[in-house]
């Protein structure tokens, strides 16, 4: 009955030919989808309400919280169920509205039509899109839903991408950011042809030489350097110019993640420059005033010595210094603190030598006094949990042993704040707990953690953190089996966004783990979702 009463509203509505009424009705009845969902969880009720915003002419991001929460059911949608949503989108009253809405359509089931379906859709939307960035008609509204489209529809051909993207970078200089972030999220690095890398390469120059940063940071900076990293010989005319005229921004942001070796010329001057900024920072936060820093030494460490697969010997000793020092520092953030401490655990996993670096300074870390400040502008102080994980990681890590600790911080807390900061933590720890015999009784403990959070229920970005510890788990013989299946529940239960970030975990995984998950594999290329089962079929074929 409810749709047959939805129908009916939209006649009366249309042959009254108010505009409002139209806009009206799908509002009221939304109070009723939302309810249903609430209650029935089905795919129906979901289909309902995410049509009636549409209607409403809602963007992605107005509709992003209702399809965070029940991506597991936007994954159960049919052929039949997207072209219904893409025919309401098309029929959308207000012109000047209209392509926002169809983009936002797109993005949403693109991925759950037919290659027939989804090209005859695009050819149509493709060819407005075309008209509106060239600027040839005047359409009232944000470019934000037609980028975020380009951005995450894998399906869209890239020559059309790139053609828009050399149609808009003239104009668009308010949203450089998002098309930066079409450019690093987008683009086929892999697949592209010699031209089609020179005309990306030539968009992202117009970016780079007309921004008005002069330290690039977020989405332009990962551009730069997806750039940089996959078309090294193409791109040396941007490399100079980078050099020339933003060296600092190069040497600090651009040239760590690029080197294929520590061997590489400015290896050490990367090095220094972080063991710099780490003592800046750590002397800055005196308990005067609260600093908050644009940049994350530790992270920056972390991510090139894992990158590199380890640390220069010689200065694995002043990091340590550096670590410790920020973990006494009672006035420094709790995200520095954070980021102190897995970049504590990266390097006791490396090598023995590394203990042997650390058994010079660790008798300085006062870890049952260790506090911080809050690191978010509202926080009137950090909560209590999080001081007592971070010791508890610490503890555990510096000593080598665990009694009884580890246990009891991983049930402290169930808020969702916890649960994510601890899984970031495990994400560092569960490879020491794995090299380290004495920590190894802490890893039924960890599965533990894994299993109870490994639910459609939980966010994505814990269940990120729960693969990639899942991933991790699965190369020791003990616990492979348990490992992998649970990777094999979050295939199966979990949204396209978890699936898509396990792709890429496994694929950086060694050989032997992937051999181990080529089951988990094989589902993931056979994935119901074209973005996540063609980016398996790249990635493992």
């Amino acid at each position: 009955m409810y749709p047959d009463l939805l129908t009916d509203a939209f006649v009366v509505a249309a042959c009254n030919g108010s505009i409002t009424q139209i806009r009206q009705l799908p509002k009221n009845l939304n109070i009723i989808s939302e309810m249903l969902l609430r209650k029935y969880q089905n795919v129906e009720y979901l289909q309902d309400l995410l049509q009636n915003k549409l209607l409403m002419g809602d963007s992605y991001k107005g509709m992003a919280p209702w399809i965070s929460h029940y991506n597991y059911l936007v994954g159960q949608f049919s052929e039949e169920d997207a072209l219904s949503l893409i025919k309401s989108s098309q029929s959308y009253p207000v012109d000047a509205e209209k392509l926002s809405v169809e983009a936002s359509s797109l993005r949403l089931v693109g991925d759950y039509l037919s290659d027939k379906s989804f090209n005859d859709t695009w050819t149509i939307l493709y060819k407005k899109i075309k008209v509106w960035a060239t600027r040839k008609v005047s359409i009232r509204q944000s470019p934000t839903d037609i980028l975020g489209l380009l951005r995450n529809s894998f399906r869209i051909p890239q020559n059309d991408i790139i053609a828009i993207l050399e149609a808009l970078v003239p104009s668009l200089k308010h949203y450089y950011e998002e098309l930066a972030d079409i450019i690093f999220g987008a683009i086929d690095y892999t697949a592209a042809q010699i031209d089609q890398q020179h005309r990306v390469i030539a968009v992202l120059f117009t970016i780079v030489k007309n921004s008005d940063q002069t330290r690039f940071t977020g989405k332009i900076r990962l551009a730069i350097l997806s750039v940089l990293s996959a078309w090294p010989n193409e791109s040396r005319e941007l490399k100079k110019f980078l050099i020339k005229n933003h060296e600092t921004f190069f040497n600090h942001e651009i040239a760590p993640f690029i080197w294929n070796n520590q061997e590489d010329a400015g290896y050490n001057d990367f090095l220094e420059d972080q063991l710099s900024e780490m003592k800046s920072q750590n002397d800055k936060q005196d308990g005067k005033l609260t600093f908050g820093f644009a940049t994350d030494p530790f992270a920056t460490l972390n991510i090139s010595i894992k990158k590199h697969a380890g640390l220069n010997p010689q200065m694995t000793g002043q990091v340590f210094e550096q670590i410790v020092d920020t973990l006494n520092n009672p006035h420094q953030v709790i995200s520095t603190k954070q980021s102190a401490t897995e970049l504590l655990m990266t390097l006791l996993s490396q090598s023995n030598d590394s203990y042997k670096d650390f058994e010079k300074t660790s008798d300085k870390i006062r870890t049952s006094k260790i506090t911080a400040e809050p690191s978010g502008f509202f926080e009137i102080s950090t909560p209590t949990s999080l001081i007592d994980a971070i010791r508890s990681f610490v503890d555990i890590s510096v000593l080598g042993v665990d009694t009884g600790k580890l246990l009891l911080t991983l049930t402290l807390d169930t808020s969702p704040r916890y649960l994510l900061f601890v899984s970031e933590l495990l994400v560092n720890f569960v490879p020491l707990a794995l090299r380290r015999s004495k920590l190894r009784n802490t890893l039924p403990q960890i599965l533990q953690f894994l299993i109870t959070h490994n639910s459609r229920d939980s966010e994505n970005k814990l269940l990120t953190n729960i693969s990639q510890s899942l991933v991790d788990l699965s190369d020791d013989p003990q616990y492979s089996e348990i490992a992998l299946g649970q990777l094999q529940r979050l295939v199966s239960d979990t949204n396209n966004v978890v699936k898509r970030n396990l792709v890429v975990q496994i694929h950086e995984s060694s050989t032997a783990v992937q051999k181990t998950l080529s089951s988990i594999k094989v589902q993931l290329m056979n994935s119901s979702n074209y973005s996540v089962r063609d980016l398996a079929t790249r990635d493992f074929s």
